[in-house]
């Protein structure tokens, strides 16, 4: 079992691209409840993420919690239910986490969960050996007892003593039960008469009230954890706001809705974590992906003062740091890589993640420097390679208006593909001032004079290099290019600035026309 599980945490670390290492948390099963599971063979939904070893340490750390250290008792009593153990989870956006274990009573006939130290609050859930679970809410108090049957995933009947909020907690499920059997029932008689005016307004009428109750609830209960997380997660309502002339303004409906789109969350309840779906991950990623203007200045600028929000809170301000990390390492989109760098320099690097171990951080130092002479803006460092006459030719003596600089394999197929596009468009430009600095790839010398000089003899009309050099007598800048795959496109500007990167040959020209639209032609 524990084999396995290792196997799982290499196999998703091997895939992220700046080196996060993964832990694996098992909270407290011990060796015995180790065993039991393999015996059992219990199915463990269990969420892989680097901070998430540190989260558990800071959960029962009680210099992190806010509230006074006194602990938590949950005694759990289900009629029908035997299992030798029970396990206490909490969520963790939306994935599952186990938090504590408890042991059947049969005297008592109950498990108990009993620690000097409080939980972190949040949504929690107890597992049994079914793979059945049942829902509860870890809040200000933390002393209760629940007593119930195994009718409709243990809520029809269950009943909660020395907890209201709970109890509020196991209403709100049960009418999501009924709701949910009555829509089903709707739905049926809607099948088979879609056109049926008199069901289609019950079902408004229902679908109303549902809204209602759950207005009502958050209203009435501002300070449950099932009620900040309803809050958080309630689409924003934005007003119909109008231009003088009385038409829609779209513009400021955008602007107000990006300006209120956190009002429903609160940054300093760690509780906004601790939640059973993945809306915290999918509103982050709206955000900065949908709402905001796609520069990676803007991100940045964004990224910073939602930060500056959640620093107050370890653990909302961990995720949120993961997250947006995480967005922008793995985001295809051209330039946004600036923010990764911004990210890791600005927090990585810092004590401000100090959930991250030394070899990891070291790592996300490490990816953020081989992108960080290629982000957009910067200026590309020199080159200096020999020519097809032993030649060496210096990029910043080639610079011109617009300087493609590619890297290539002679032998790559998709080279030969692309190659041929960029000369037919030198070919037109270059009487505009366009240069090329084309450099084939490290030992193929052989095979980049026969590509050129037999197969391509046309191609001289631009540098061409390559980096195979008997001897250097200046500092090879090439690593600070990050070439991971050929070919690969980088465009300056006239002050050797990097404006484009990894873009196909074919986008060139359209990419330059956009460039000097925005920008003016230089």
């Amino acid at each position: 079992f524990k084999y396995q599980l290792k196997k799982v945490v290499l196999c998703i670390g091997h895939r992220q691209q700046f080196g996060i290492l993964f832990a694996l948390l098992v909270g407290k099963l011990n060796k015995i409840i180790l065993m039991e599971i393999m015996k059992n063979k219990i199915a463990w939904l269990l969420v892989l993420l680097a901070f998430i070893g540190n989260t558990a340490i800071s959960a029962a750390n009680p210099n992190n919690l806010s509230k006074e250290n006194e602990g938590y008792e949950i005694t759990v009593k289900v009629d029908g239910k035997q299992d030798s153990f029970l396990i206490l989870g909490n969520y963790w956006v939306g994935k599952m986490l186990p938090f504590d274990t408890a042991y059947y009573n049969k005297k008592k006939k109950s498990w108990t969960f009993k620690s000097e130290e409080r939980a972190p609050e949040g949504i929690y859930f107890l597992f049994f050996r079914n793979n059945t679970v049942m829902d509860l809410v870890m809040g200000n108090n933390q002393f209760f007892e629940l007593e119930t049957d195994t009718m409709e995933g243990y809520i029809r009947n269950l009943n909660v003593k020395g907890d209201e909020e709970n109890a509020r907690y196991a209403e709100y499920k049960r009418s999501s039960i009924d709701f949910s059997k009555q829509m089903e029932v709707l739905k049926g008689k809607l099948s088979k008469d879609p056109s049926n005016e008199k069901l289609k307004e019950e079902r408004t009428k229902m679908y109303k009230e549902r809204r209602a109750y759950m207005t009502n609830y958050i209203a009435e209960n501002p300070s449950d954890i099932f009620a900040k997380y309803m809050l958080a997660i309630k689409p924003i309502d934005v007003p119909d706001l109008k231009k003088e002339n009385g038409d829609t303004d779209t513009f400021g409906r955008y602007t107000w809705y990006k300006t209120h789109y956190w009002d429903n969350v609160d940054f300093q309840e760690e509780c906004m974590v601790r939640t059973p779906d993945e809306w915290l991950p999918r509103k982050i990623t709206d955000y900065m992906t949908n709402l905001l203007y796609q520069h990676p200045d803007t991100a940045i600028k964004y990224a910073d003062a939602l930060l500056a929000k959640t620093k107050g809170n370890k653990e909302v301000d961990k995720y949120f740091i993961f997250k947006i990390t995480q967005l922008y390492d793995t985001m295809q989109l051209m330039c946004m890589d600036k923010v990764f760098v911004h990210m890791v320099d600005k927090y990585y690097s810092t004590p401000r993640a100090y959930w991250v171990d030394t070899g990891t951080r070291r790592r996300m130092v490490e990816a953020a420097e081989k992108r960080r002479y290629t982000m957009c803006g910067a200026t590309a460092l020199n080159l200096n390679y020999y020519d097809l006459d032993s030649v060496p030719q210096m990029l910043y003596k080639h610079r011109g208006k617009y300087t493609i600089v590619v890297f290539y394999d002679p032998t790559c197929g998709h080279c030969k593909t692309e190659m041929p596009v960029i000369h037919e468009l030198y070919s037109r430009k270059k009487s505009e001032g366009w240069t090329v600095y084309a450099i084939a790839a490290m030992n193929k010398k052989k095979e980049w004079k026969n590509y050129i000089l037999k197969d391509n003899p046309t191609w001289t009309d631009w540098v061409n290099v390559c980096d195979v050099v008997p001897y250097r007598q200046w500092v090879d800048n090439r690593a600070a290019y990050n070439i991971v795959a050929n070919p690969t496109i980088l465009i300056l500007n006239s002050q050797g600035q990097v404006i484009a990167k990894r873009i196909p040959a074919k986008n060139i020209e359209s990419f330059i026309a956009e460039y000097e639209r925005i920008f003016g032609n230089p």
